[in-house]
């Protein structure tokens, strides 16, 4: 609507200028030639030609000026009376310092911009540190591309934002006017710095409760893991160790009664118990190696996943860098990779198979890495979602300020990698004193033992 009143105020604009410059040169012609002419002749009805060359060049001649002097006055008349530059930037500050928001900053900026100079629509650029860009158009629904000038808001040198204009249909900005813009855009900056502070403040609050609303959902991952892996270790407590001591104590009593009257056979039961004393032991070993393996904090890393593997029904290639083979990391550290790359295992033995796998370790620009990949069958992981057991080895690696990813292709194996910022380094005395002092301190590693977590999303 703006728009359609603007070009019909254009046409009006000219049509009355071409009207009065019509009537002008007719009024001037007819003056010098006629008049001068018949005051100069007498009698005689016939054009001066000098009265007519000189009318002509007078009427070229100022052609110009006269044009311009006709154009702002009707410009007057059809746009209304201009403030002049005093009014403007006095209204400029007025409506900066009125403004009740940082929000309505920028609005009042493009709209005393564009009423200061005369034009049709401005547009505020705001400069954000990030590259982004916010504007803010006036007229709000006249945004444009098109602009006749345009002027840098900089404070203390530094570039914060823009201020464009559009003249009206069929009107230039004059050096005036550009004058008058570069005068807005000094004042602007200052206005346009608070804008930004506040944006980036802004944009800042909104990823702190992003992160906020992650670590919540962290934790409660976090803690019913922990529930589960509880679940999980009584369970194996009851169908393993127990059920064996249960037995043997059966078995005892047995023997008990019969000591007196078949030695040979107390003897022969005697061996067995034994026998199934040892099965239960080596239980609970295998059973205290999955809540933490002692050798994961005696030798480190590479030790700990050698053992494992070793044990373990797949074919497994350990791929570690030779200065990684002896060195050590802080605890929390240590335990991650170790328990994701377990994990990572434990998925390739539910769901590829037992396919052939490969663990790769190494250490980069202090970071740590680390991938287990397998050659099983894959899956689509872009449209597969991450399950539980995924999260759950993010959060891990996400509260030690690590990242986790997954590739994987059907047909073409599965393969998860995460790196970790290495702490200091776990040989210095004082770090070899805290790993013999943790050593066999199981109670630390109860999230390990509590939530294990799988290297890949079920399919």
């Amino acid at each position: 609507m703006r728009t359609d009143r603007l070009h019909a105020a254009a046409v009006i604009n000219k049509t009355v200028v071409f009207l009065i410059l019509v009537a002008l040169i007719a009024i001037v012609y007819l003056a010098i030639v006629v008049g001068i002419g018949g005051a100069l002749g007498g009698g005689n009805r016939e054009p001066n030609p000098v009265l007519s060359v000189g009318a002509v060049s007078l009427i070229a001649f100022g052609f110009r000026p006269v044009q311009e002097r006709i154009r702002r006055f009707v410009n007057r008349l059809v746009y209304g009376e201009r403030a002049t530059p005093y009014e403007v930037m006095s209204d400029f500050s007025r409506r900066m310092s009125g403004a009740l928001s940082v929000d309505e900053i920028m609005p009042r900026m493009a709209e005393a911009a564009a009423s200061g100079v005369g034009a049709a629509r401005s547009t505020v650029c705001l400069f954000m540190p990030s590259g982004k860009r916010l504007s803010v158009s006036w007229p709000r629904d006249e945004a444009s591309d098109h602009f006749d000038s345009s002027v840098d808001v900089t404070l203390r040198g530094e570039p914060v934002g823009q201020i464009l204009v559009a003249e009206v249909p069929g009107e230039t900005i004059t050096p005036a006017e550009e004058k008058l813009l570069a005068d807005l855009a000094s004042q602007a900056g200052p206005a346009l710095h608070n804008v930004r502070l506040a944006a980036e403040l802004r944009e800042r609050f909104d990823e702190i409760s992003m992160q906020a609303q992650e670590l919540k959902a962290s934790r409660s991952r976090l803690v019913t893991a922990q529930d589960v892996g509880r679940h999980r270790l009584q369970r194996a407590i009851l169908d393993g160790p127990e059920s064996r001591l249960v037995d043997m104590v059966e078995k005892l009593d047995h023997t008990e009664r019969v000591i007196d009257d078949d030695p040979k056979a107390v003897t022969a039961a005697l061996d067995a118990l034994i026998e199934e004393a040892k099965l239960t032991l080596e239980s609970l070993r295998d059973l205290a190696h999955g809540i933490f393996s002692p050798l994961l904090a005696d030798r480190g890393i590479v030790a700990a996943l050698t053992a494992y593997v070793r044990k373990s029904k797949l074919v497994v290639t350990i791929d570690a860098e030779a200065s990684l083979v002896e060195r050590r990391f802080e605890q929390p550290l240590e335990a991650a990779v170790y328990f994701c790359c377990v994990e990572a295992l434990t998925n390739i033995t539910r769901h590829a198979g037992g396919a052939v796998a490969t663990i790769r370790l190494q250490e980069s620009a202090g970071r740590l890495a680390f991938s287990v990949g397998d050659e099983g069958p894959g899956f689509d992981a872009g449209s597969t979602p991450w399950g539980p057991d995924l999260q759950l080895m993010g959060d891990r690696l996400a509260a030690l300020g690590g990242t986790v990813e997954i590739h994987s292709i059907r047909g073409a194996g599965t393969t998860v990698m995460g790196t970790l910022p290495t702490a200091t380094d776990a040989q210095s005395p004082a770090a070899a004193q805290a790993s013999a002092n943790r050593r066999g301190a199981n109670s630390d590693f109860e999230m390990n033992a509590a939530a294990p977590h799988s290297a890949a999303p079920e399919p």
